[in-house]
């Protein structure tokens, strides 16, 4: 175990009360009019900046896991700690540690709680994985009036997404805590059976593409479930030719930041993905 691990638990809720208030500041509880409203999609997707957008929009207050680290006292002799983790070609990451998963899991957990005991409604971007679905309909027979919205993108767009923020996060000298440079074909099969379990949880469910426009929406009460069928449409969907060009120039900026062999051959594979693209197309 890490000898900054695990923290002092007098310390550990001194972090989440200040989490918490950073989190409700300018937020106010109505307890007549619970809501909670979840972004779910793969990595890169867009999460995160959607659900920031919405919760400043509305009273929601937004629960953003990934942003619990920066409150670690120890986050930067952390992501010190694991830079083979983050840029090499293994998938795993700096959340996956195990200590750090408790903390980050503890925090969401205790904050929660507490926004429910206040009379705060909830924003939450994640993974569908299996506790963050069941922890949507918990919420539901909970009172609150709960959503799911899932972002859909191709996956050219996809790829060059993932690659980006790794790369804007290295320049900032904080990684995601989720910093990967590829998905692995195991994230895509675990990704198509949340898909299904989250339509046998017979939520409200809205599929949306990248920009926000809404691909198919579902009351949660439809036999016929279409949620993982336009996901994956969108998902495998050939880009316009604008997409294309407008993907092949990130393309080359990316190039210009790679800086190892791997992260050379993952950039050079984006090209792979948008056929029919030249340097003469781009001008």
């Amino acid at each position: 175990m890490d000898d900054f691990f695990p923290l002092d638990v007098d310390e550990q809720l001194k972090i989440f009360d200040k989490i918490y208030r950073d989190i409700t500041r300018d937020k106010k509880p109505d307890i007549t009019n619970l809501q909670c409203q979840l972004i779910l999609g793969l990595p890169g997707s867009g999460k995160s900046t959607l659900a920031q957008k919405q919760s400043q929009e509305n009273s929601l207050v937004h629960l953003d896991s990934d942003s619990f680290l920066s409150y670690h006292p120890a986050i930067k002799a952390l992501t010190k700690k694991y830079p083979q983790r983050l840029n090499g070609k293994d998938s795993a990451s700096l959340a996956e540690d195990p200590e750090i998963y408790r903390f980050v899991e503890d925090a969401f957990y205790y904050l929660d709680d507490r926004l429910e005991k206040d009379g705060y409604s909830v924003m939450v971007d994640a993974l569908p994985g299996e506790e963050m679905i069941n922890y949507a309909a918990e919420k539901a027979l909970a009172g609150y009036k709960t959503e799911v919205t899932l972002i859909s993108a191709p996956k050219p767009i996809l790829d060059c997404n993932i690659v980006e923020r790794f790369f804007n996060n290295r320049k900032q000298g904080a990684y995601h805590p989720r910093a990967i440079l590829r998905l692995a074909p195991e994230q895509l099969k675990d990704f198509d059976l949340d898909l299904e379990y989250l339509a046998e949880k017979q939520l409200p469910i809205t599929v949306c593409n990248g920009a926000g426009e809404v691909l198919y929406q579902d009351n949660g009460q439809t036999e016929d479930c279409q949620t993982a069928a336009v996901f994956w449409q969108e998902y495998h969907r050939e880009l316009s030719t604008r997409e294309k060009i407008e993907l092949n120039k990130r393309q080359y900026r990316l190039m210009a930041e790679a800086q190892t062999p791997y992260e050379k051959a993952v950039v050079n594979g984006l090209s792979a993905s948008i056929p029919g693209i030249t340097r003469q197309n781009e001008r």
